[in-house]
């Protein structure tokens, strides 16, 4: 499976990564102007609303059920089912949650 991360946007003004077969995998995170970096060798990605982690195959690795997922660091994420947005002074989308946790890239979570 192949994953192309620099598509055009579609007609609903989605970022969507596909296969060869040009099936939908998933919605792309943004970041800036363009897709979200791998970091640790995962995305976040998003399905029917919520983020989970794919590779560098397409694959989600973790499943999309998170309201909000960070970035991975040191082999661990924040992530919440329980989310906020809001808008900065800036004008910067940030998420607020009173219940974070971590993960490992298993999708395992830690104490």
């Amino acid at each position: 499976m192949q994953m192309l991360l620099n598509t055009p946007m579609t007609a609903l003004g989605r970022r969507i990564a596909i296969d060869r077969n040009q099936n939908v995998l998933f919605d792309i995170v943004m970041f800036d102007n363009g897709p979200e970096p791998f970091n640790e060798d995962l995305m976040r990605v998003l399905r029917n609303g919520k983020m989970g982690y794919a590779n560098k195959f397409g694959q989600i690795v973790i499943p999309c059920e998170y309201d909000y997922a960070k970035w991975f660091e040191n082999g661990k994420a924040e992530v919440t089912y329980n989310a906020k947005e809001y808008l900065d002074l800036d004008e910067h989308k940030r998420f607020e949650s009173d219940d974070w946790f971590i993960i490992d890239k298993k999708g395992k979570k830690l104490k």
